[in-house]
């Protein structure tokens, strides 16, 4: 395996494993804030949940450019 192909490879696995781990975050936040905990706790909790997801999303993408 060349080194653009293992590169895309890595980069955009590492992309769709931090995008459904995103998303997966935001559910949690989701239900957290029905549990009744102060609004910084689960505004963060949300806010970091987003980063990750689009961390995700923006690596996935730039990943197209070492595909062959």
């Amino acid at each position: 395996m060349n080194k653009n192909k293992r590169h895309w490879f890595l980069q955009g696995t590492i992309g769709i494993l931090l995008t459904g781990a995103g998303v997966s975050m935001l559910i949690e936040a989701g239900f957290y804030k029905h549990s009744d905990p102060g609004m910084i706790q689960w505004v963060l909790a949300g806010t970091i949940s987003l980063i990750v997801f689009m961390a995700g999303l923006v690596l996935m993408i730039d990943s197209i450019r070492y595909r062959e």
